[in-house]
């Protein structure tokens, strides 16, 4: 589990990162915080779902990434993009705007226990 702890994070920080810069550019070109964190968090789906499937879930048996565990993906992406929208949005609502380019990453880090839980657990098992 530790190694698992270990590659998800690796993955996670590259993922916040390209995150976080897709959002920061998308909101400083005046996207709405909303639609920029949405569209962030779209962009990296497929290098995300890849990554932890093929590197840090990775087994011996090397089942195929499609099917159910993308089926499994996609609910666990759009609880976690609903949890993090949401917060962006109360960012936005309580803190000066040059604020929540940092807030992005920090709700994403405080997610990223949960989604760790979820992803052993449930979607890449």
């Amino acid at each position: 589990m530790i190694l698992q702890m270990t590659r998800y994070a690796l993955v996670g920080l590259a993922q916040i990162a390209f995150d976080t810069a897709v959002f920061a550019l998308l909101f400083a070109l005046g996207v709405g915080a909303v639609p920029a964190n949405v569209a962030s968090r779209v962009a990296g789906i497929p290098l995300n779902f890849y990554l932890h499937g093929r590197f840090t879930f990775a087994s011996g048996q090397r089942a195929p990434l499609g099917g159910r565990r993308f089926s499994r993906y996609v609910v666990l992406w759009t609880s976690l993009t609903l949890a993090s929208t949401g917060l962006i949005h109360l960012a936005v609502l309580l803190l000066p705007s040059h604020w929540v380019y940092l807030a992005k990453p920090v709700i994403e880090l405080a997610l990223a226990g949960v989604s760790f839980a979820v992803a052993r657990q449930w979607v890449y098992r």
